[in-house]
């Protein structure tokens, strides 16, 4: 089964480095890796990442965003299982291996994710952004919810036949779009409807570094409950009234329980980040259900260019 690593970037050349040094020392390596960068060309960082890294392939996107640039490298390779890693995340050794050998062994599975931990320069972090430490393997079948658990698209495993099926990201949510994130979300939720099996590895580990300040990372976390609200009003707008249901568990999980942990504890972190959630959920909702109407086949298929150099 041939794999390939596809890393949407936007430039942030140390975290890339990190990200392609990481994998070319692992247990496994992939058979391909592609490096998405978005907007107009720039020869010069292209050819900064080939030098390096010589078996490393960088495209362009003309669309901007995380969604667009995953499925311009989708689309790019023919390799049989996508690998999705973020820029500013490290592989675990053994991570393409673990992915690689489950899914070889399991013909069933379509789509798994796994842990992602604080960078190992991070121990100590104030921020903790985008983690997922869950330690208990989980199979996702049928009409299991997977929110909460494997929607990571810095850590994602899908076969190419199922992410065609998919078609892919939606490009209007995500990093660099007006509901910059929960594209991953949106992702597993609609494998879900799908009846795609899926599964939650604990084994498959990439660390995420922890960049931002504390300004930085709240407006972050701004956008993490818009992008939330965003998504379940867009399947809400078509109705479906599970997804409408998740917008309160939303909030309670991700506003209401941080906010009262917060109050209890006197832990001022907490409590703004449960009032973000709690007034951004809402916000993406409202400006989802306005958003112009915007088919998921038609994800960069026309509109997306593709430059290899």
């Amino acid at each position: 089964m041939r794999t390939v690593v596809i890393i949407p970037s936007i430039g942030r050349m140390p975290l890339l480095d990190r990200c392609l040094s990481s994998l070319l020392t692992g247990r496994s390596r992939p058979d391909e890796i592609i490096v998405v960068f978005q907007g107009q060309p720039n020869p010069a960082q292209s050819t900064e990442i080939t030098d390096r890294y010589p078996n490393v392939t960088v495209i362009w996107s003309a669309r901007v965003g995380a969604s667009a640039a995953r499925n311009a490298g989708a689309r790019f390779s023919d390799a049989e299982l996508l690998l999705f890693l973020d820029d500013d995340c490290e592989a675990d050794a053994d991570w393409v291996a673990t992915y690689a050998e489950r899914f070889r062994d399991d013909p069933s599975l379509d789509i798994a994710g796994g842990r992602v931990l604080l960078d190992k320069n991070d121990a100590s972090a104030d921020i903790q952004l985008g983690i997922q430490d869950d330690q208990t393997p989980r199979r996702v079948t049928g009409r299991r919810n997977p929110v909460g658990t494997l929607d990571r698209g810095g850590n994602l495993a899908v076969r190419r036949s199922t992410f065609m099926k998919l078609r892919g990201f939606d490009e209007g949510l995500g990093p660099g779009t007006q509901f910059s994130a929960a594209e991953d979300t949106d992702f597993v939720y609609r494998a879900m409807c799908a009846g795609i099996e899926m599964a939650y590895l604990p084994d498959a580990i990439v660390f995420h570094a922890q960049w931002r300040e504390l300004s930085d990372a709240a407006l972050v976390e701004q956008g993490y409950g818009i992008g939330l609200g965003a998504f379940v009003a867009g399947h809400a707008r078509r109705g479906d009234l599970y997804a409408l249901s998740l917008a309160g568990r939303l909030m309670w999980h991700l506003g209401g329980k941080p906010l009262a942990r917060g109050l209890v504890r006197r832990r001022a972190p907490d409590i703004r980040s449960g009032l973000r959630y709690l007034a951004c959920i809402p916000w993406g909702f409202a400006r989802g259900i306005a958003r112009d109407r915007q088919l998921i086949e038609e994800s960069g298929e026309s509109r997306n260019t593709l430059i290899a150099m």
